[in-house]
């Protein structure tokens, strides 16, 4: 069995550098070409609730600690509630959306921030300013509805 030196391999690579340098090159054309013709941006924004009456934040003596676990109890409810068919509806009315409900529910996903009372409503969209719209919006009916 013959070895191979390290100095072999190296001009085995240098006598096929120019192949390795154009398809590597070939490559990137590629994915570059797909990225900006083929595949369509999504973009993504949230808007942020905190549940909790206004008064228990502006109190002298703080939150009490009741209160606080209640808060973070309801925010799983909330969070069912924000992805219901009643606010579904009122949003795709409101905006005068022509999407089925599971197509608004695709785009729109809740995430309940761990230990806390906050609720962050995300969309994703292919058009910035109906992805801004439809979150804005879930969040008013949201609260307009609770």
């Amino acid at each position: 069995m013959e070895e191979i030196s390290l100095r072999d391999v190296f001009f085995i690579l240098r006598k096929w550098m120019v192949l390795i340098i154009i398809l590597a090159a070939i490559a990137v054309l590629i994915a570059g070409v797909l990225s900006y013709y083929v595949l369509k941006p999504e973009y993504q924004t949230f808007t942020t609730l905190m549940v909790g009456k206004p008064k228990d934040y502006q109190s002298d003596g703080g939150l009490e600690y009741n209160e606080i676990l209640l808060n973070q109890k309801l925010v799983s409810t909330y969070g069912e509630l924000v992805k219901s068919r009643i606010v579904t509806d009122r949003v795709v009315g409101n905006l005068g959306l022509n999407m089925s409900y599971d197509t608004f529910r695709n785009k729109v996903s809740v995430n309940l921030v761990k230990d806390t009372e906050i609720i962050r409503i995300q969309v994703t969209d292919k058009d910035t300013y109906l992805a801004a719209d439809i979150a804005n919006e879930t969040a008013e009916v949201f609260m307009d509805t609770v």
